[in-house]
């Protein structure tokens, strides 16, 4: 039998825009959701508690209600960071375990983050392999699981 060796880089990454909020409060955007609010070197982060959602709309470096939005990796990067432990403490928000949802881009270019739409539990290595799965689910039908 012929082997191949693996090559981490070539697994396909999701091409739905998709939002994780990681355990603490940080925000990774995946590169569909990154190229999807138009590539920013800073976004604000916005909130609506009464429909819990959460928006990011393009912001200028300098202004200082804008968070820097970083690239991870080291050459092309496929996840970019957003600080958002304050935001979380700020407004309430469970944030004991990561949890990735499905975004989208409404009509005023914000990337829009519904808390009440379906997400996935994605704390810790046993979740990798449910989560690429479930990343599926998210991206066309409600089959995945609904944060209370």
């Amino acid at each position: 039998m012929p082997w191949t060796v693996f090559d981490k880089k070539a697994a396909t990454a999701s091409k739905s825009p998709m939002v994780t909020i990681q355990k603490g409060g940080h925000f990774s955007l995946n590169k569909a959701a990154y190229h999807a609010v138009g590539e920013p070197e800073a976004v604000e982060i916005l909130f609506d508690p009464e429909e819990r959602l959460i928006g990011f709309r393009p912001a200028s470096p300098e202004s200082p209600r804008s968070f820097p939005v970083k690239g991870q990796g080291r050459e092309a990067p496929t996840t970019f960071m957003v600080a958002g432990q304050a935001f979380a403490k700020y407004n309430q928000l469970d944030v004991s375990i990561a949890r990735r949802y499905g975004v989208k881009v409404d009509e005023d270019g914000i990337l829009v983050l519904d808390l009440q739409g379906p997400s996935i539990d994605v704390t810790g290595p046993r979740a990798t392999m449910k989560s690429r799965l479930a990343d599926r689910e998210l991206a066309g039908n409600d089959k995945a699981t609904k944060q209370a």
